[in-house]
């Protein structure tokens, strides 16, 4: 996520509910970085070791990860890469579950996509039933 983007998400955040952004507040409180909070919030922990070190890494130099991809989730602690789409530990990129989308009846085609289209989950890929999930 880069400046701009991080930005932008602040800035809707501070108009969220009073109790949401209390929640908030206690990561906040916690002494995290502007990028840090976001992380811990569009991120999550590690699946591999469970480490809250994480980040969304735009600037990934493994696999031949496209730069600027924020789809890709890193734990500073082990190194772990996954797909933050589908949740799989990534080996290589792309990502195995954007061919099964690709071809999917189901699925808009990455033009639609581009206009704010989602598949029939949502764009949550966690829970497609025809990706298979390690």
């Amino acid at each position: 996520m880069d400046e701009k983007q991080q930005d932008a998400l602040w800035a809707g955040l501070t108009k969220l509910p009073r109790e949401i952004q209390e929640r908030m507040g206690e990561l906040i409180e916690q002494g995290l970085s502007k990028e840090e909070f976001l992380s811990a919030l569009m991120v999550g922990p590690c699946p591999d070791c469970g480490s809250e070190k994480t980040r969304d890494d735009d600037d990934v130099q493994a696999l031949g990860v496209d730069p600027g991809d924020t789809t890709v989730g890193v734990c500073l602690d082990c190194g772990y890469l996954w797909c933050l789409e589908c949740g799989d530990g990534l080996i290589s990129w792309p990502c195995s579950h954007w061919d099964i989308c690709a071809s999917c009846a189901d699925c808009p085609t990455e033009e639609e996509m581009e206009q704010g289209a989602l598949c029939p989950f949502g764009g949550q890929e966690s829970v497609c039933p025809k990706i298979i999930h390690k």
